[in-house]
């Protein structure tokens, strides 16, 4: 913060000059004040908040006998009113017959098949019964070997066999791999640290292979022509690596922000510069954003978000544990 001068210049273009200045300075400060205030009270909010909505009318709404009777009194005409309905037969919702379907059937040993006055026994019916079973998931190593050929006669090179395109080059991940992650992720809301744990029980480590994470997202243009992709970006530093080796996951949101630089960004972060550019629209940035929060107080903020993502002491959206995960592609 500026100090007042001892002197101040007798000229009148310097003294307003420096009345700017300090005026400048001091809108900068209630701004960054007010950001702190709010920070605070969500703060407050979420540690000492109700962790539950309640409504005040929820016990009106099983009043329906109380208000069937002061009807009744009310009215003092006779009044007869029939009731029809349809009862269903208890019993459990079948199978769906588009579910593959395994045969089993028990029958009597031919020697067993004799009723005890010496005849023999027919089929006279059958009791049918289904049961659900589950096949793990199995994974296996696809070893690609490319064969390489040359000629003897003239020995002029090698010539190997031409490899399908891969999704991600040099790459260990199948497109198997990537859709069952991505699907497991955005469609059944599994988070990305426990299908590392997954996997760990099928003895494979993801996390330490890992050399970039780019998480994508398709945002709807401003001017209704498209989408732009929104896209996360994690570089596996040797940070990164340690973090991600001592189990620290929640700590990587943190070092993302921070680490613009080196080419990291956040979803959010990736938000305000399309908004900020004009090619995304104002609804569209605060719906797709992992904190809606956060997005909407940088966007309010304008250039003085940067000290949003430094000051750390207390944070505008706590880290989510079940979004610390370190295997996405």
């Amino acid at each position: 913060m500026k100090s007042l001068p001892e002197t101040l210049p007798d000229e009148t273009n310097a003294l307003q000059k420096m009345v700017l200045d300090y005026q400048s300075t001091v809108d900068q400060l209630q701004e960054k004040l007010k950001w702190y205030e709010e920070q605070f009270c969500l703060f407050q909010h979420q540690r000492f908040g109700a962790s539950s909505e309640k409504c005040p009318d929820q016990m009106e709404l099983f009043n329906e006998a109380e208000s069937i009777l002061d009807s009744l009194k009310q009215d003092d005409s006779d009044l007869e009113e029939t009731i029809s309905y349809q009862r269903k037969k208890p019993g459990r919702k079948p199978l769906s017959k588009h579910i593959p379907r395994e045969v089993v059937r028990y029958e009597l040993p031919e020697a067993e098949r004799v009723c005890e006055c010496g005849h023999a026994l027919h089929e006279a019916g059958e009791d049918k019964s289904e049961q659900l079973e589950i096949i793990p998931a199995q994974i296996k190593v696809i070893e690609h070997v490319q064969v390489k050929y040359g000629c003897r006669a003239c020995e002029i090179g090698i010539i190997s066999a031409p490899k399908p395109a891969q999704p991600i080059p040099r790459s260990f991940a199948s497109a198997s791999l990537l859709a069952y992650i991505i699907v497991a992720k955005f469609m059944d809301s599994l988070p990305l640290y426990r299908q590392e744990t997954i996997f760990k029980r099928l003895s494979i480590d993801l996390s330490l292979n890992l050399k970039a994470i780019i998480a994508q997202q398709l945002v709807a243009r401003a001017d209704g022509k498209g989408r732009y992709p929104v896209m996360e970006i994690l570089l596996g530093t040797p940070l990164v690596c340690d973090i991600i080796r001592k189990g620290d996951v929640h700590k990587l949101k943190e070092l993302m922000k921070s680490s613009r630089e080196l080419g990291m960004q956040t979803f959010d972060q990736a938000l305000y510069d399309l908004y900020t550019s004009g090619k995304i629209s104002y609804e569209d940035a605060i719906n797709s954003a992992d904190s809606k929060n956060e997005v909407r107080l940088m966007i309010k903020l304008g250039a003085h978000n940067d000290f949003s993502s430094t000051d750390n002491e207390i944070s505008l959206s706590s880290v989510d544990e079940e979004e610390g995960g370190n295997l996405r592609f």
